[in-house]
């Protein structure tokens, strides 16, 4: 078969994958877009958008022939201009998938995780806990980062194999003197390039309260022994 041949479909294969991944994590995250009134639903086109004359700059769609989530980024008296909402960059609104997500994670309820600290863990924290341990187990190493890119924040730990004794209170306790938790993910996928822990957590005002209002940050937690070099 010719080079060139092989080299379009791949491409083409590439391209169908990547559409697919696009769409599965839009559907992941439509139920919290919905939340937020700048996401205006489903459209079957671009062209059916140009048509609406209460469409807004700042507004989200999903175009369902693009298979992309696309943000209004101009409008005048030429028509509309639209720009696809990448799920991990910047876009020219300044506007990310991050923080559309901490947008709507200021709406969510802490996390009930039961009376963790004096050992009064209820189901909650128990089918975390679970989670956790898989999550250590199937990335077996020896060294993770626990990271906030927001927040200038970092804390290594060192795992041995089969501990799983106090792992999520450990982790736990490195977050509570600071931050309130809202949500605790185990994302064993590779599409940002590793399996990771997704820890959602907000500001705790000084006097230990909190309110919605207050500031909402992702930690995440992955494997680091990658990125161990000894000297």
């Amino acid at each position: 078969m010719d080079s060139n041949i092989i080299d379009f479909n791949r491409a083409k294969l590439e391209k169908g994958l990547a559409k697919s991944q696009t769409k599965t994590k839009f559907e992941e995250l439509e139920p919290r877009l919905q939340k937020l009134p700048q996401y205006r639903g489903r459209v079957p086109s671009k062209n059916f958008l140009r048509t609406d004359p209460q469409i807004k700059k700042g507004q989200c769609y999903w175009i369902e022939n693009e298979d992309s989530l696309f943000v209004v980024v101009k409008k005048d008296r030429k028509g509309i201009q639209l720009r696809p909402l990448d799920m991990n960059a910047t876009v020219s609104t300044g506007y990310t998938i991050y923080e559309m997500n901490q947008t709507m994670t200021a709406k969510e309820p802490l996390l009930d995780l039961g009376d963790w600290e004096h050992g009064d863990m209820n189901d909650t924290f128990i089918n975390i806990e679970e989670d956790v341990y898989a999550f250590f187990d199937s990335t077996a190493n020896d060294t993770y980062l626990m990271y906030g890119r927001d927040l200038h924040y970092f804390t290594v730990f060192t795992y041995v194999a089969g501990r799983h004794n106090c792992v999520l209170e450990q982790i736990l306790s490195c977050i509570n003197h600071t931050w309130d938790v809202v949500s605790i993910d185990v994302d064993m996928s590779e599409d940002e390039g590793m399996p990771k822990i997704e820890i959602w957590v907000r500001d705790r005002l000084e006097d230990g309260s909190t309110e919605n209002a207050l500031a909402n940050h992702m930690l995440y937690l992955f494997p680091f022994d990658s990125q161990v070099i000894e000297l």
